[in-house]
């Protein structure tokens, strides 16, 4: 086979030349119909086969590309977010936005990440097909711009599998010297190397770490006006940096609420929004018989709510009846009507979002007090002691958020101490550093279980444990517990150091080295988690059992995941007598917390379970009140003999002594 002739450095120069300096293709839009081609995907175009065709704009396309446009126009740098149904052609837009934007300028640059590597190869290949596709001098080319014979595809100089390289092969100053490359979102040095004129991430919401790798990349970003950032993605539950940043630039304000400014723009693209998500009636059937007879109550809602056309509720319902098995939370998953519902709904939440939002709607409310808890007595600041304070030298006392301050509002309350009413505090410690995960720490009504208190920030372990206690101070000497896992073991030696009498004791399975039968705190385990949730989907459930007010803690409720760990390679499915909880991990969504959620569990658990003191010397009541071994022999005795006098009759019978 005769080697293919390599284009000359002339020609190369002529056709950089001539995208770039003609105003003909100065036009995105018409550039897309005239000169890109595409696979036709149906659902996308409404054009029915498979075939390469002409890249004609759909309604969402068009509009999502002529707000880059607007945006340019008025000097500002595109940079979006963007929160989508399913297979609305973003992924093409943007692959065009930037095809179009490397062949007429030079020296550019653009970069694609996907979150895996399929997808990766699909945006890439889409690129390539757009570029192979231009027409080429003494080729047929495609279309009408072939047959007006003009050369328009580039030089190359690499052209594989993640990198193409537009420049001429041996004369690397002659044509365009812009680079399309991708990456997959595993690699997390990703785009580090070179600048970047466009950056397109795909599916942003499945990535395993987008704060370290977007926070590498976004700083190779070109500062100039015509550049383009796009992160899209379909919703994967709430929480995670993907939720975070869309809904940051989509209110315009922080989570402390104060406003945002930023070039970063949220969009939402609701499936209705797709000209082609269209059904036509079965013959014979009418609209209103329709809407009477097979539509239910959530579809009724949609249709109203949405004023959508008789075909676009005919074609949500088939969606839902024959792609989403019946489950309306699994159509809203894939196709949001608006962007609360899209982050609402995940496949596999532990908590499911009808019943999460009855007890959100009657118990969330605003903290009534924001601020922290300090210690008056100066114990703890005394340079000459090594130890924390006394439990009964500490003096705590709640000291309110200062007016505007960003970082002394970790505390947050709902209710202050009722006198004589018992509480329970449960502490889920984290490493500390600013980065990592938070501290948590949860108080609630040791009666009713509902949420008074809620602490949620970063500190050193030491401080975690030095905080549970004054918490558990300050709520009546309230019922002290934390996890000792891993860092725990430091909040332990804080916790004890203070000889705190009221903490939770566990039974240990074995001896620990002293001999005791008795530990202090609270252990999670492959054993004891799956119990935790358990006790946290009966609160749920319930909606009144034990009612959350924070809306922190409802955040990190829906991205708590359960996910079926895969058999190992070789091994078959689950066999009969499998253990299959051995195989479900829960934990929280990629990039989102569950620290507040496991304080609040373990609450929860520590509530259910036997409660001791640090010793065995006392008992603890839910009341709060608490009794000493004599007191509570005494009050035995009292029962005892109560019970003997009212039943003389047995007292020659079985059970009297």
């Amino acid at each position: 086979m005769a080697r293919k002739a390599m284009m000359t450095a002339d020609r190369a120069e002529r056709i950089a030349l001539e995208l770039t300096q003609n105003p003909k293709y100065k036009d995105f839009f018409d550039f897309c119909e005239t000169y890109l081609r595409v696979l036709n995907k149906p659902e996308t175009s409404g054009i029915d086969g498979v075939n390469l065709v002409p890249l004609v704009l759909n309604e969402v396309q068009r509009d999502f590309a002529q707000k880059i446009i607007d945006r340019w126009e008025a000097g500002h740098p595109g940079r979006f977010i963007v929160l989508k149904a399913r297979r609305m052609g973003f992924s093409t837009v943007v692959t065009a936005f930037s095809v179009w934007l490397l062949l007429t300028n030079k020296h550019r640059n653009g970069f694609v990440i996907a979150h895996d590597n399929k997808s990766t190869q699909n945006v890439f290949q889409m690129a390539k097909r757009m570029i192979d596709h231009l027409p080429s001098k003494g080729q047929a080319g495609s279309g009408q711009a072939a047959r007006m014979g003009e050369d328009l595809r580039p030089a190359t100089r690499y052209d594989n599998r993640n990198e193409l390289w537009m420049v001429h092969p041996q004369d690397q100053t002659k044509g365009h010297n812009s680079k399309f490359d991708t990456a997959t979102a595993s690699d997390v040095d990703a785009g580090r190397s070179f600048e970047i004129h466009v950056l397109h991430g795909s599916e942003v919401a499945f990535w395993d770490d987008p704060d370290t790798l977007l926070g590498g990349v976004l700083q190779t970003v070109s500062k100039t006006p015509d550049t383009l950032v796009v992160l899209e993605s379909t919703a994967n539950g709430s929480g995670g940096y993907f939720y975070d940043e869309f809904w940051l630039h989509y209110l315009g304000k922080d989570k402390h609420g104060k406003r945002v400014d930023s070039d970063w723009v949220s969009l939402f693209y609701a499936w209705w929004r797709m000209p082609f998500y269209r059904r036509v009636l079965p013959k014979g059937l009418t609209a209103e018989e329709f809407l009477r007879d097979f539509a239910d109550e959530t579809l009724r809602g949609m249709h109203f709510e949405y004023g959508l056309h008789i075909e676009q509720t005919y074609w949500a319902y088939r969606c839902w009846r024959d792609d989403c098995k019946s489950s309306w939370s699994k159509f809203k998953q894939e196709y949001p009507g608006k962007p609360e519902e899209a982050f609402a709904f995940a496949s596999s939440r532990v908590y499911g979002e009808d019943q999460v939002k009855i007890v959100e709607d009657r118990y969330r409310m605003a903290p009534v007090h924001r601020g922290a808890i300090v210690d008056e007595s100066g114990n703890a600041e005394d340079e000459a002691r090594a130890r924390l304070p006394s439990w009964d030298e500490m003096e705590p006392r709640f000291s309110a958020a200062t007016e505007g301050a960003e970082t002394d509002d970790d505390l947050w309350i709902w209710k202050l101490p009722v006198p004589g009413r018992g509480y329970i505090i449960s502490v889920d410690p984290a490493s500390g550093v600013s980065a990592g995960d938070f501290s948590a720490i949860q108080v609630l009504d040791a009666v009713t279980r509902e949420q008074v208190a809620e602490y949620h920030g970063h500190c050193e372990t030491h401080v975690l444990g030095y905080l549970g206690v004054l918490m558990s101070i300050f709520y009546n000497r309230g019922f002290l517990t934390w996890e000792v896992n891993g860092l725990g073991r430091a909040v332990s030696t804080a916790v004890l150091q203070t000889q705190y009498p009221y903490i939770y004791m566990r039974v240990a399975l074995e001896r620990d080295a002293t001999g005791d039968e008795q530990v202090p705190g609270w252990i999670t385990t492959k054993a004891t988690k799956p119990t935790m949730v358990m006790l946290g989907k009966q609160a749920v459930a319930s909606a009144g059992s034990a009612p959350i007010r924070s809306g922190r803690l409802y955040s990190e409720v829906r991205s708590f995941r359960e996910i079926t760990k895969k058999p190992s390679r070789g091994q078959s499915g689950v066999q009969a007598g499998d253990e299959v909880h051995r195989r479900v991990i829960y934990g929280a969504a990629l990039g989102a917390h569950d620290d507040l959620l496991m304080a609040w569990l373990q609450a929860l658990a520590v509530l259910d379970s036997g409660m001791y003191v640090a010793g065995g010397d006392y008992s603890y009541l839910p009341t709060g009140e608490t009794r000493t071994k004599e007191e509570v022999l005494e009050e035995e005795w009292e029962e005892y003999l109560q019970d003997f006098d009212a039943a003389p009759e047995r007292r020659a019978g079985d059970g009297w002594q």
